[in-house]
């Protein structure tokens, strides 16, 4: 597997526990990249969104050009020749419903068999259990091997219950302090039930040498079959979500959804 971290001990953690913890930016960086948050106009969507979801190119470029002034130089410190692939803001509203994003995998990014793409999620606010921050399922990442993308079913959800009370661990995090996961790390945010609403930097990275995939399945045809695309690094700045990609096609993707025992929950914390 190819390295992913610079340092040995953080290497064997994140290869082990799919999860690494870093300081990123100062209290006075994150906060002015919160201002800047607030100063390009931010939805007033749903309780919870993500700024790569919006229909606005422009902004979405805007905001990742921003994001990568102020992280992808910091993560090169941390990476081992990672590249950055494109910088969000993941909002959760206060006073509103639906802030609680269940647990999940991401998508896929690259071939995991050989490499790992990874998340890095840095609040711009302190969070914690109360507020919207992340929750993990150490190790959970080794569980299957399987290609992921927008709107595929979650092979997880059948045991979400059972992995909430006995696997899922809440990762208290300060401002400008990050959680770099594997985007095949089971993860969750509850509810924002504070009185300020929750902002942080996100970004997706991969291997400088790394062909960049996307799953894509047809939501408006339930026998779809899900399909796997090579696409270059400005995708998710000027497709939109849910669209058909325009890359080049890889062929389809079988068995993308299998069934998960309960036995496999518990091998990879022993």
């Amino acid at each position: 597997m190819r390295r992913v971290f610079r340092s040995a001990e953080h290497n064997e953690t994140f290869l082990r526990d799919g999860a690494v913890l870093a300081q990123l930016l100062t209290e006075e960086e994150a906060h002015a990249l919160q201002r800047f948050y607030w100063n390009e106009a931010p939805s007033s969507g749903p309780g919870f969104h993500a700024t790569m979801f919006s229909h606005d190119a422009e902004y979405r470029a805007r905001v990742d050009e921003k994001i990568k002034e102020y992280l992808s130089h910091r993560l090169a410190m941390f990476l081992d020749d990672y590249r950055c692939v494109v910088g969000n803001f993941v909002v959760k509203e206060h006073s509103r419903p639906e802030t609680e994003v269940s647990l999940h995998q991401d998508w896929t990014f690259v071939d995991e068999r050989l490499m790992r793409s990874v998340n890095v999620w840095c609040p711009l606010i302190d969070t914690d259990a109360s507020n919207g921050g992340q929750s993990i399922f150490k190790g959970s990442h080794r569980i299957v091997d399987v290609l992921r993308g927008p709107y595929f079913p979650n092979p997880f959800v059948t045991h979400a219950a059972t992995i909430a009370e006995k696997y899922l661990m809440d990762v208290p995090l300060r401002a400008g302090q990050a959680i770099i996961y594997d985007h095949a790390l089971v993860h969750a945010t509850p509810p924002n039930q504070s009185r300020q609403t929750r902002v942080a930097a996100n970004m997706v990275l991969v291997p400088g040498e790394a062909q960049l995939l996307h799953c894509y399945l047809d939501q408006d045809a339930p026998r779809a079959r899900p399909e796997l695309f090579a696409i270059d690094d400005g995708f998710f700045l000027h497709n939109k979500i849910g669209d058909r990609p325009g890359g080049r096609f890889l062929g389809y993707v079988d068995n993308a959804i299998p069934a998960i025992a309960l036995d496999q929950l518990a091998l990879v914390t022993a």
